[in-house]
């Protein structure tokens, strides 16, 4: 085998091979010290190369180096991309968290005038309510006595109390005008409260018909209550629904007061407005 660099033949002792372009050549002519051949180790010897091959790999390297170098300066770019889209991320999510805040501010301040001017309204239409209600003190509202022909609410109601063994002063009477077969109620006005409290008391210890009144008529009930305002009557309806759904035996009115009682044996309760019906199921199962 010849050497690559001066054509001669090669023995072994001279020979040394380029590990990268397996060229063959005498050490010599590689410019390489006899010692130092000799004490080179076998592995390092197995992996040396010539001047040629060094030098291309010298420039593969340096080219490696510039794209690693280019893709490290391309990272740091996108990084820094990064870091400037976070602290811009992290300027609007703190004036976002800023105006959510001062929303919440001010959804609490709307929530709590809301109360206010909910409460100042339930005031106002209790205050109306309890002025409406004054002007029915003496009138009454009566169920059962069926409609007739040519009428005379007055005499109808005189001959109840005198069935009743009740002395009343009958000032005024009407029927009110109903979609129902029974031909509706009739209002009456008497004299005094005390009037309308003992006909009230009469007609639940008799618990007259209308049939006890004349022949005539059938033998339905006639019930005899307070003239309520519009507003007392809905929520008097409103409180006879959820007080039944929640076990209460006894709702009635008393003087244009709405009352619950669980029992003969528990506390009286007085439902005003709406807020007290909503309190209402919040009383204890034992009261």
């Amino acid at each position: 085998m010849n050497c690559k660099k001066c054509l001669n033949t090669v023995i072994k002792e001279d020979k040394i091979i380029c590990s990268e372009c397996k060229t063959v050549g005498h050490y010599y002519c590689f410019s390489l010290n006899k010692n130092y051949v000799a004490k080179m180790p076998k592995t390092t010897k197995n992996k040396w190369t010539c001047n040629d091959c060094k030098i291309k790999l010298n420039k593969k390297n340096n080219q490696q180096v510039s794209i690693e170098k280019s893709n490290i300066e391309s990272l740091a770019e996108s990084v820094q991309c990064i870091y400037n889209n976070l602290d811009e991320f992290s300027i609007k999510s703190g004036r976002i968290l800023n105006e959510m805040k001062l929303l919440k501010e001010q959804n609490t301040l709307l929530i709590k005038n809301n109360e206010k001017l909910i409460t100042e309204v339930q005031f106002i239409n209790s205050k109306i309510d309890r002025i409406n209600q004054k002007s029915l003190d003496e009138a009454i509202k009566v169920k059962g006595i069926p409609l007739t022909y040519n009428e005379d609410c007055k005499s109808l109601i005189n001959e109840l109390s005198n069935k009743l063994n009740v002395t009343c002063n009958i000032e005024n009477a009407y029927r009110k005008k109903s979609q129902e077969k029974t031909g509706g109620k009739i209002i009456a006005w008497l004299s005094d409260k005390t009037e309308k409290k003992n006909l009230i008391s009469a007609i639940k210890r008799d618990k007259t018909t209308a049939k006890q009144l004349r022949v005539e008529w059938p033998s339905n009930k006639i019930y005899i209550n307070e003239h309520l305002t519009i507003f007392k009557s809905v929520l008097l309806n409103k409180t006879k629904t959820i007080a039944k759904a929640m076990g209460f035996e006894f709702i009635w009115t008393d003087n244009a007061d709405i009352l619950i009682r669980k029992n003969k044996h528990t506390k009286i309760y007085r439902i005003r407005n709406e807020m007290d019906l909503k309190n209402l199921i919040e009383i204890p199962e034992n009261l």
